[in-house]
C-alpha cells in the first residue's frame, strides 16, 4: 500500500559519493585478469536448494549454486556460502 508514500525529487548536492561500477557482460569473464573485480548485471535463472559440504579448511559448510543469466544469454554459476547459502531467495 503505498497511499502514504511520498517521493521528492532533491538537487544533487554531492554529499553521497557515486559508485564506480565496471560492468563486464558474463561472456566477457573468462578475459578478466585473476584476482580482478568487476560488475555482472544479470537476472537469476535458477537456485538450488541448500546443501551441506565438507570442506578441508572450515568442516562443514551450507552452500546453494544460483545460476545467472546476463542480456546476451550467458550464463554463470554463482555460489553461496554458509548463512549466505541459507537465505531465503
Amino acid at each position: 500500500d503505498d497511499r502514504w508514500t511520498s517521493v521528492s525529487q532533491l538537487p544533487e548536492d554531492g554529499s553521497i559519493p557515486a559508485i564506480p561500477y565496471k560492468f563486464v557482460a558474463i561472456g566477457e569473464l573468462g578475459h578478466a585478469p585473476i584476482g580482478s573485480s568487476c560488475d555482472v548485471m544479470a537476472v537469476i535463472q535458477s537456485v538450488d536448494e541448500a546443501v551441506s559440504v565438507s570442506t578441508r579448511s572450515s568442516g562443514v559448510r551450507m552452500k546453494r549454486q544460483v545460476m545467472l543469466m546476463d542480456d546476451s544469454s550467458a550464463s554463470i554459476a554463482m555460489n553461496l556460502w554458509g548463512e549466505k547459502a541459507e537465505m531465503e531467495l
